[in-house]
């Protein structure tokens, strides 16, 4: 009838508009260091870079729903060191004819700044691309979430700390060698893990990996210098090609390259009740 088709269009406007939109442009004439505190609860998020312009620091884009979620956002500078604090929570359980898709942000950072990112992640899907973008610092939180982050170009800056602590979550993080860094600590609980360590690999770095009762794949390119120290017992399962290593020690493992190869990787894996297996690729 005409009531009800016109019920209809009254319930799909007012539905319509409790979807809020933002597009934030934060811009200086400064700053080329940015602190990033990120504090993603359930939703969909998505970083990558941005094309530089003059004076640009990032964009962020976002589309929630006001009746669940709110967010807070403050951009700051002093001098060169800029600061972006955001946050979105959420403040109402599921309702009728809701998503959690409805929370959904983008944040597209500049080449041009250097980078220290600190991302603490919860139920929620994100997709970190870092490719093209200068990154010197990441400390990543993640809860149960599912996460793909990727370096798929070189960093354009050295990682000094790249800092992961996942719970029970899936997680892939592919293109490591691109990412430049120094020292990876993984910290892994009872998810599903991937560290792919191919890409630019052409310098000398440490990964302390430890991992609860979850499952973890690790590859390594073909002729990267790779040094294994494993804490190998009866309670987990480690797998790796041995006829690619050669023993030095107790449970340290070398390839024949370690000392001669254009990059050199040192892994300190420690699994608890899981599981680990190491492949070549």
């Amino acid at each position: 009838t005409v009531v009800s088709i016109l019920m209809l269009l009254l319930v799909a406007t007012a539905w319509a508009g409790r979807i809020t939109e933002v597009s934030k442009e934060l811009t200086s004439d400064k700053v080329s260091r940015l602190d990033v505190q990120l504090e993603l609860a359930v939703g969909h998020y998505v970083i990558s870079a941005c094309q530089p312009a003059t004076d640009l620091v990032a964009r962020i884009n976002g589309r929630y729903d006001e009746r669940r979620f709110d967010y807070e956002l403050d951009f700051s500078e002093d001098g060169e060191q800029g600061s972006i604090y955001f946050t979105t929570e959420t403040i109402r359980k599921k309702i009728s004819g809701s998503d959690d898709s409805d929370n959904n942000w983008e944040f597209r950072f500049s080449p041009d700044q250097e980078l220290r990112l600190n991302i603490d992640i919860g139920a929620a899907d994100a997709e970190f691309d870092f490719s093209d973008l200068s990154v010197s610092e990441i400390d990543l939180d993640v809860g149960a979430a599912d996460a793909e982050i990727s370096f798929s170009t070189p960093n354009k800056s050295v990682l000094e700390s790249f800092t992961v602590d996942a719970g029970a979550c899936n997680l892939e993080v592919t293109g490591i060698g691109n990412a430049r860094f120094r020292e990876l600590e993984f910290d892994g609980g009872v998810g599903s893990f991937l560290l792919d360590f191919t890409g630019e690999f052409d310098y000398e770095a440490t990964a302390d990996i430890s991992v609860g009762l979850g499952s973890i794949d690790i590859i390594l390119p073909q002729g990267l210098g790779v040094r294994l120290e494993v804490d190998d017992n009866w309670l987990n399962s480690i797998d790796f090609p041995r006829r690619e290593f050669k023993r030095i020690g107790d449970d340290i493992y070398e390839t024949e390259n370690f000392d001669d190869a254009d990059g050199q990787l040192t892994i300190y894996l420690d699994i608890g009740l899981g599981s680990a297996d190491i492949t070549f690729e």
